[in-house]
């Protein structure tokens, strides 16, 4: 049988592997309201718009790479970004684990609105 101590140190261990660290540099001092994380756009090439890169941010985790998107997406928005840029070296490693860096960037105008979805 398991003693309760015991179990309670792997229940422990289990949930801080499944945590994602994450974390933001930014690069300006302006003060942005908070975007929602749905909105962020994902970029893997540079946009045609002209913009501003106002941080930095990474993330990483033993669990899998759903849950870095979604903590960089929350960083992001958290500091008033509209899309994450990624590049060729937005992929490494950290602690063993798989780490995803991007640029945190708002647009200069508006970004074009998304065709609705059918």
């Amino acid at each position: 049988m398991i003693s309760p101590r015991y179990a309670a140190l792997v229940a422990a261990l289990l949930a801080l592997g499944a945590c994602v660290h994450s974390e933001v540099f930014r690069l300006d001092t302006g003060v942005r309201p908070a975007t929602d994380p749905a909105s962020i756009l994902l970029l893997g090439k540079e946009p045609e718009q002209s913009y501003t890169v106002v941080g930095l941010v990474s993330a990483w985790s033993g669990w899998g790479m759903g849950r870095v998107s979604k903590r960089l997406r929350r960083e992001a928005a958290r500091i008033g970004g509209q899309a994450l840029l990624f590049d060729s070296e937005s992929l490494a490693e950290a602690q063993g684990n798989p780490r995803l860096s991007a640029k945190v960037i708002v647009f200069d105008r508006p970004p074009p609105a998304k065709p609705p979805s059918k």
